[in-house]
């Protein structure tokens, strides 16, 4: 072979394996649990959306209900062990959508919390 081919070839390897690796988990989903405050339990659920995966950020949404915590209270919600976005009590609801500079794996943890405790979160195998 001339170094030509041995170019091109070490091109398509490169090309074929970086794409595999960023569609490993290109949609994932999450039931979350919570803390029961009062008597309720919150509960929701989570989606991740990185289909498009270096050429546009991972999108998390998440929705959770029965949050037992005052309309306006602020929760955050972190990944990677860093905060990534913020949610607001409505109606003992929450509802949001937000980007994350990660890819998300399957076993990535999720919390949702108020004031540093935990209100919803996933820490199990996320599915696809």
């Amino acid at each position: 072979m001339n170094g030509w081919t041995n170019v091109v070839i070490g091109t398509v390897v490169i090309a074929l394996t970086a794409t595999a690796a960023w569609a490993i988990y290109p949609k994932l989903s999450a039931t979350l649990v919570g803390v029961q405050t009062n008597g309720v339990t919150p509960r929701g659920d989570a989606r991740i959306d990185q289909s498009k995966y270096p050429m546009e950020l991972p999108r998390l949404e998440v929705r959770g209900d029965d949050i037992n915590l005052p309309d306006g209270s602020v929760l955050t919600v972190h990944m990677h062990n860093a905060q990534i976005g913020t949610l607001r009590v409505s109606g003992k609801r929450v509802q949001g959508a937000m980007n994350t500079i990660y890819q998300v794996g399957a076993n990535e943890d999720l919390f949702i919390r108020h004031n540093g405790v935990d209100v919803l979160f996933y820490t199990a195998r996320w599915k696809n």
